[in-house]
């Protein structure tokens, strides 16, 4: 960088020692960290999501981090266990330093009486039953 020989020692040390001092590197999330929770439509319970990899950045010291969530609102059971739910985005300023997937972290099912076919049986039991009413309210009338 343009130094003399006799500088380059001492050139190197400056830059080094201002590196150091400005900047430092920093954990901005951990694989497994729990981002948020969102309720899921059809499902037994609330999801804990969570991010699917560990980021760290090496920043200015002091320097502001905003993530922003990005999620599907339109969710629904059954989900599985690792299932990309959406994104986070990790911004300095306007910059956007990284994006990372996040996921589910445990499977969530569906609970059972939203199935369609669940509900069949009980209204062809009820409909057995008025028929039975109807049809000996009928022969009793007759006779």
């Amino acid at each position: 960088l343009k130094s003399g020989w006799d500088e380059v020692f001492q050139d190197a040390t400056i830059l080094l020692d201002y590196g150091f001092d400005t900047f430092e590197r920093v954990g901005l999330i951990k694989e497994g960290e729990v981002v948020t929770t969102r309720q899921i439509r059809f499902g037994k319970k609330d999801i804990e999501i969570v991010a699917n990899e560990d980021f760290s950045a090496i920043l200015p010291k002091n320097s502001s981090i905003t993530r922003e969530i990005s999620i599907d609102e339109n969710l629904k059971a059954p989900i599985l266990k690792g299932t990309v739910l959406g994104e986070l985005d990790l911004l300095h300023g306007d910059e956007k330093i990284a994006t990372i997937d996040l996921i589910a972290k445990e499977d969530v099912e569906r609970k059972i009486y939203t199935y369609w076919w669940f509900w069949f049986p009980i209204l062809l039991f009820f409909l057995c039953l008025y028929i039975k009413r109807y049809t000996n309210k009928r022969l009793d009338t007759t006779i």
